[in-house]
């Protein structure tokens, strides 16, 4: 494949622009199709992203997400998401905002937030491990107080939407080389971008085991139980106990049979286990994919963030009548980055690539809006998708 090709494929030029966030994942579902012409017919990429909603009647509202989870709230400097989606995220609001007092309410918290220093928060939110964001264009290119304070709403440098550090192996004769339909690929990521990363690949035709923690099961399960079935199945599936070395020995031999691995967590959880790709020293012919929120490079690799907040901080946002941002479409980094992270390992697998691919819901937020600029719309119309679950 020529370097033309391979770029047409990936459709990394910003000189592709798309019409909006649904074009965005039209035109990264029909490029996937060029290495299965049969895939998920009849589904369009915009259908990809408003399964969730479509199941529990979902929609974002303004300055609330879609889900609920995340609100945007004005600082003394600009406007700040908070994405409370767990019961830790809201244990930690107090200690945040360094006050007592009763924060139980987004109304208190709204409250606090507007005499507070927005860059501030934002990076003591990072330190603490919750989910924040700020709008950088609400910030304006000088009113961040320093270099640190704009390094702080996210990756600066322009990385593309994925970086992929190729492993020094030789490459393998043609006889050696496999079909999709023999590739095995492990997924330990949860919630939606890397499962629906799996779900694409499944349907490209690799193999997939899905792998969970009974310490920390897949809120998806609960939370959309019909979008988790459909992502999940036709995989094996195999529930661990972290905790037992039995049940990590059996992961790490799983890891390391793997054609393809999905990590969807922060790097250092992995390393802490002993199952990140240095430590376990595979064959050297694997394609390893690290899904993170900003990335895996210091600092953003211990950033926390999901589908709305690192959307926020990507510029995917919409501005109402009176110049205030709101959300559009349900987490939407999420499942854009899930079709991008699909596209990018069969086209890599395909090319018998092998590998480390750091792949970011930040980056592919970014480069989405790069797109979109270059058709003018920044805003995604509602969408009623095809329903598959």
């Amino acid at each position: 494949m020529s370097d033309a090709d391979w770029e047409n494929v990936l459709d990394i030029g910003s000189s592709i622009p798309a019409s909006g966030i649904n074009a965005c994942a039209d035109q990264a579902l029909e490029s996937l199709r060029h290495w299965r012409k049969d895939l998920l017919p009849n589904v369009q990429g915009r259908d990809l992203l408003w399964e969730r909603a479509g199941e529990l009647g979902l929609g974002p509202s303004g300055q609330i997400s879609a889900n609920g989870s995340c609100r945007l709230m004005p600082t003394r400097n600009g406007w700040l998401a908070l994405n409370l989606a767990r019961d830790e995220d809201w244990a930690l609001v107090n200690p945040w905002l360094e006050q007592e007092g009763d924060f139980s309410s987004w109304v208190f918290i709204e409250k606090a937030l507007s005499q507070r220093d927005g860059v501030d928060l934002l990076q003591r939110g990072r330190l603490m491990g919750l989910p924040v964001a700020l709008v950088p264009f609400f910030l304006g290119e000088g009113s961040a107080k320093e270099d640190s304070d704009k390094r702080a709403l996210g990756p600066t440098k322009d990385l593309g939407w994925f970086t992929f550090t190729p492993s020094l192996v030789p490459a393998q004769s043609l006889s050696d080389r496999k079909p999709m339909s023999s590739m095995k690929v492990v997924d330990l990521s949860a919630l939606w971008a890397g499962p629906l990363c799996a779900h694409l690949l499944h349907q490209c035709g690799m193999q997939v085991t899905s792998v969970a923690s009974l310490q920390r099961p897949d809120g998806a399960r609960i939370g959309s139980p019909k979008l988790f079935e459909v992502l999940h199945e036709g995989h094996t599936h195999l529930s661990l106990d972290f905790t037992l070395k039995s049940d990590l020995q059996r992961l790490a031999t799983l890891l390391c049979q793997a054609d393809v691995v999905i990590e969807g967590s922060r790097p250092r959880a992995l390393q802490a286990l002993g199952l990140d790709r240095d430590t376990l020293a595979p064959n050297g012919r694997q394609l390893w994919l690290s899904l993170t929120a900003y990335g895996r490079s210091a600092p953003f690799g211990d950033w926390v963030g999901f589908g709305d907040d690192v959307a926020i901080a990507g510029g995917l946002l919409s501005v109402d009548e009176r110049g205030c941002p709101e959300f559009v479409a349900d987490a939407v980094a999420d499942p854009l980055t899930g079709i991008y992270a699909a596209l990018a390992v069969a086209t890599l697998a395909k090319q018998e690539q092998s590998g480390l691919l750091d792949l970011s819901l930040f980056g592919v937020a970014r480069h989405c809006l790069e797109k979109i600029r270059l058709g003018g719309v920044v805003a995604t119309e509602m969408y009623r998708p095809t329903l598959r679950c």
